[in-house]
């Protein structure tokens, strides 16, 4: 691990409780949620990095500048025609935005997407690659079981229409989950020796855990209690059933 990621991690950490203090004591600090901007492009510049010492220079450029076109043209048709998540809006919490698109959730798209499958690559790392996309997906999920009633109705970065968090929005993820994942696996050069070694997973692991541990704490305060324990669940169960198979594939 190196020397910048270990202090950008550090900074992270920091991080967090601060940000749950500001989310959790109230209006009065409500104007201070603009740094979750800061808070998720931290995340990404993370993972960016770690990326790169994860595989092969080229074809992480490559796939990471798709990934990014992709989450924009996503969210950008799901804010302009409610295609494919549901009818949804941005409040100005998360500017600056980019044709309505705050430029912060198109990075989060990166972090989550990545990190999730690095966490399903490492535990399926000799199974065939649609079992790796398929659990990456399911973890993708889980995380957005936890980070819509964290994200709006909690804390008003984005407002659904009619205040209810559409089924398909569930949906969309999945399938969005599958074709990052798939793109991840497809075109990604990765360096298999650094998959043998269980300190690889650290980075990703913590990246993935300070979202869960903010999402369920925020949703937890505000009574959002059976749709994060869902998620924990998904997510839980992803992890799970993988360390199962991979015991099972090796014996």
């Amino acid at each position: 691990m190196s020397k910048t990621i270990k202090i950008l991690v550090a900074v992270l950490i920091i991080m967090l409780p601060v940000g749950l203090f500001l989310m959790l004591s109230g209006d009065t600090w409500k104007q201070y949620l603009w740094t979750t901007n800061i808070f998720l492009a931290l995340q990404a510049v993370i993972t960016l990095i770690f990326l790169l010492s994860a595989a092969e220079t080229k074809s992480v450029s490559i796939t990471s500048i798709i990934i990014l076109i992709l989450a924009f043209v996503i969210e950008y048709a799901g804010v302009n025609s409610g295609f494919p998540f549901g009818k949804y809006s941005y409040t100005n919490t998360l500017s600056p935005a980019i044709f309505g698109v705050p430029a912060a959730i198109t990075l989060s798209w990166f972090s989550v997407s990545v990190n999730s499958f690095l966490l399903s690559k490492f535990l399926l790392f000799e199974s065939k690659g649609v079992y790796i996309v398929f659990v990456s997906a399911l973890i993708i999920l889980g995380v957005d079981l936890l980070l819509e009633p964290f994200a709006s109705s909690a804390n008003g970065y984005w407002l659904w229409e009619g205040g209810r968090i559409p089924l398909q929005n569930y949906v969309s993820w999945f399938i969005a989950g599958l074709l990052f994942s798939y793109i991840l696996n497809r075109l990604v050069i990765w360096n298999r020796i650094v998959f043998e070694n269980i300190s690889f997973i650290t980075i990703p692991a913590i990246l993935i855990s300070v979202n869960i541990l903010q999402f369920a704490v925020v949703n937890a305060v505000s009574g959002y209690i059976f749709i994060t324990l869902i998620g924990l669940i998904l997510i839980s169960a992803s992890v799970l059933l993988s360390v199962k198979f991979r015991e099972k594939d090796e014996e």
